[in-house]
C-alpha cells in the first residue's frame, strides 16, 4: 500500500474518490473524511485529509496532488477541466457515482439542489466516457479498469458498459448553460 500522493485533477475529483473507494484495510466502507486542505510548507498542489472507515475504524491521512486545485474556486461543480481521464477513479467508479447521484435526485425536494445533482451526475458520465478511446469499439479498453470490483462487474454484464448506453443516459441529464451550442 503506497503512501504516495494520488493525482487528482480538482478538489472535487478527490472528494468523489473518497466517496466511492473502499477502505484500504478491510475493503469495505463507507469512508469518512475531514475537509481536504493544503499541506502547509509543501508545494501548493499537495492536499491532505484525515480518513476513517466506518466499518473497521481504520484511520489514515490521504494525500492528493491536485493539479487544478484553484479550478474549484471558479466553478464549484468542476470535476476535471482536462480531456484526460482520471488516474484515481476508473470507468466503473464514475458510473457508480453517477448512479448514486441520480438516486439522490429522486429524494431531493429542492429543485435547484436536484439540478445541481443532475449536473454532477452528468459530469460523472462525461468522465466515464473519457475512457472510451477506441472509436471502433463500443466498450472501454482494459486499461479503463483500475479496481477489481469494476472489472468483475464488466465481466458479468459487458452490455451495461456500452458507450451508446452511457451516451443515452447522459442525454437525459441536464447540461450547463455554457455546454449548449448557440
Amino acid at each position: 500500500m503506497s503512501n504516495a500522493p494520488l493525482h487528482a485533477h480538482t478538489l472535487n475529483e478527490a472528494r468523489l474518490y473518497l466517496r466511492v473507494v473502499d477502505c484500504r484495510t478491510c475493503g469495505r466502507g463507507p469512508l469518512r473524511s475531514d475537509k481536504i486542505a493544503s499541506v502547509q510548507g509543501k508545494r501548493s498542489s499537495l492536499h491532505e485529509t484525515n480518513v476513517s472507515c466506518t466499518a473497521c475504524g481504520a484511520q489514515w491521512v490521504q494525500v492528493f496532488d491536485i493539479a487544478n486545485a484553484g479550478a474549484a474556486n471558479t466553478d464549484a461543480t468542476m470535476i476535471n477541466p482536462t480531456g484526460e481521464p482520471s488516474r484515481i477513479l476508473d470507468v466503473g467508479q464514475w458510473l457508480v457515482l453517477s448512479s448514486m447521484m441520480m438516486e439522490e435526485i429522486g429524494r431531493e425536494t429542492n429543485k435547484a439542489a436536484a439540478r445541481t445533482l443532475g449536473l454532477n451526475a452528468a459530469q460523472c458520465l462525461d468522465e466515464a466516457l473519457k475512457f472510451y478511446t477506441d472509436e471502433e469499439n463500443d466498450l472501454p479498453a482494459p486499461e479503463a479498469f483500475y479496481c477489481k470490483t469494476s472489472r468483475e462487474r464488466f465481466r458479468q454484464s459487458p452490455d451495461q458498459w456500452s458507450r451508446q448506453r452511457i451516451v443515452g443516459m447522459r442525454a437525459k441529464l441536464p447540461h450547463t448553460y455554457t455546454d449548449r451550442q448557440p
